[in-house]
């Protein structure tokens, strides 16, 4: 017996519950999906058993409502019963749409608008940081503000420079004239 094999029967039960049909799944690869889940949760059940947990699931967790009310309504004897009515509705279905009003549904899935969120978030948040910025800024000689920070700050080093350095003159002309 391997690691973990003794669980897997748990594993597989709790998948046929969570399970849910994809938008870009078809309805063959959904009930082929839902009976082997049901043959690999309960390998020694018997096949009424396993036949009446796999119709309930895959009609439970389609994705069409109007689909799972007609096949509520009908009796099926095996999964692949319910799995043909399912395509018979969806034929009929979308044949008596006119041609007028053909529209294609989207869906999207709930981890791609999940994506999508987070990338629009993401995109905004380096917009902010790359938009020119409109903050005052603090001269690093003299502690003044300064609001156009590129072009007034290099004046204005320039200029706090010439005063420092007019300063440092004046400093050393007074320390050379007390002696």
């Amino acid at each position: 017996m391997r690691y973990g094999h003794k669980y897997l029967r748990q594993v597989y039960q709790s998948q046929i519950k969570s399970r849910q049909q994809r938008s870009n799944e078809s309805l063959q690869e959904y009930e082929a999906d839902i009976e082997r889940l049901v043959h690999l949760a309960y390998p020694q059940a018997p096949k009424e058993f396993l036949e009446q947990i796999g119709i309930q699931t895959f009609i439970d967790v389609l994705v069409d409502t109007e689909m799972q009310q007609d096949l509520r309504l009908e009796r099926h004897t095996t999964i692949s019963d319910a799995l043909v009515a399912a395509l018979e509705f969806k034929a009929a279905k979308e044949a008596s749409r006119s041609y007028k009003f053909r529209v294609r549904k989207v869906k999207f899935d709930q981890s791609l608008q999940e994506t999508m969120g987070k990338i629009m978030r993401d995109l905004n948040e380096i917009k902010q940081l790359n938009s020119p910025q409109k903050e005052t800024r603090r001269c690093y000689n003299c502690g003044k503000i300064c609001k156009k920070f590129d072009l007034a700050l290099k004046k204005h080093l320039q200029e706090s420079r010439q005063k420092k350095v007019e300063r440092r003159k004046w400093d050393i002309e007074d320390f050379t004239a007390q002696d």
